[in-house]
C-alpha cells in the first residue's frame, strides 16, 4: 500500500490448530447448541439421505445439524448429549430400505420407528 519499502516483523499462529490444542487440554467450554435435532451419518452412502432429512427439518424451521461424518452411532449420540441435543435421526440401511426414520429422545433413550414422510410433524409436536 506504501510506495516505499519498510522492514517488519511479524507472526501468526493457525487459530485451527490453537483450538485443537485447547480441545485437548480440555480447556474449551462446553456450549449447549441451539439445536434440537442431530442428523446421524451412519455411513458414507448414507450421506445423500442424511443430507436430505437435515436439509427437510432446516426448510421446516426446525434448529438442527447433521453429524460432520460417519461414526460410530455411539459417538454421534455421545455428542448429541454432550451437546444436549434432545432428538437423534437415524438413517440407517434398515430405515432406508422402508423408507423410514429411527427418532431417540436422548432425555428417556427411548427410540421411535416412524415412516420419513412424517418426521417434520412428529418432531414439530415436540419442539
Amino acid at each position: 500500500f506504501c510506495k516505499e519499502d519498510f522492514s517488519g516483523v511479524g507472526v501468526a499462529f493457525g487459530f485451527e490448530r490453537i483450538m485443537l490444542a485447547l480441545e485437548k487440554m480440555n480447556r474449551l467450554a462446553d456450549v449447549p447448541l441451539s439445536s434440537k435435532v442431530l442428523v446421524t451419518l451412519f455411513d458414507s452412502v448414507s450421506t445423500a439421505a442424511s443430507l436430505a432429512i437435515y436439509n427437510e427439518l432446516v426448510c421446516a424451521g426446525i434448529n438442527s445439524e447433521i453429524y460432520f461424518e460417519p461414526a460410530k452411532l455411539s459417538e454421534q449420540f455421545k455428542y448429541a448429549a454432550k451437546k444436549q441435543v434432545p432428538f437423534v435421526v437415524v438413517s440407517g440401511p434398515d430405515e432406508r430400505a422402508k423408507s423410514e426414520v429411527t427418532v431417540k429422545f436422548m432425555d428417556s433413550g427411548n427410540q421411535k420407528t416412524i415412516p420419513v414422510n412424517q418426521l417434520i410433524s412428529y418432531i414439530k409436536g415436540y419442539v
